[in-house]
């Protein structure tokens, strides 16, 4: 809407809040046998190559770059494919 304010990127200042807000996000993955196992990831502080920020796992062995709507894409080969992403706040 005119008059709006937004954040660097061009953002409605509210995204931008929310985005901030989100420390973490848990991804619910689903292995080659079916079970879904879920692995809570953190900001690392670096982007991918979208210029999202990238979370990891504790140990790196899982790096997902995750937009601020919501959308991921793994960075790491993994048996288990992302199927969700939440956000932790």
């Amino acid at each position: 809407m005119k008059g709006d304010k937004t954040d660097v990127q061009g953002r409605p200042a509210s995204l931008a809040a929310t985005a901030k807000a989100v420390t973490g996000y848990l991804l619910w993955m689903r292995d080659d046998a079916g079970r879904s196992r879920t692995v809570p990831v953190a900001v690392t502080g670096r982007l991918g190559p979208a210029g999202h920020p990238v979370y990891a796992d504790q140990d790196g062995t899982v790096q997902v770059e995750i937009t601020d709507d919501g959308r991921h894409r793994a960075l790491t080969v993994s048996p288990s494919p992302i199927i969700v992403a939440k956000p932790l706040v």
